[in-house]
């Protein structure tokens, strides 16, 4: 439950669709989809790409990687939502 101007901030791997036995990588569909669900006032919405280090990208950039390209020790694509209540 978040207070009115909550904020719920969510980051989980991202990236070509994928689920593990423990966790799960989500596509943008997905990502959409719980924004849908959580019908905020207002969201932020950032990816983040790794190739050595972790930088700002697009969607696009990443909806081909799978867990542990580009060298990665975990996740080569990552998500990090805001949701505002």
């Amino acid at each position: 439950v978040l207070k009115k101007n909550g904020k719920l901030i969510i980051t989980a791997p991202a990236g070509g669709k994928a689920e593990f036995e423990e966790f799960q990588v989500f596509d943008d569909a997905s990502i959409h989809e719980m924004i849908k669900s959580f019908d905020p006032e207002e969201h932020v919405l950032d990816y983040y790409k790794y190739d050595r280090f972790w930088k700002k990208t697009t969607y696009s950039e990443i909806e081909d990687l799978g867990y542990r390209d580009n060298d990665a020790a975990a996740a080569s694509g990552l998500f990090i939502l805001t949701l505002i209540k």
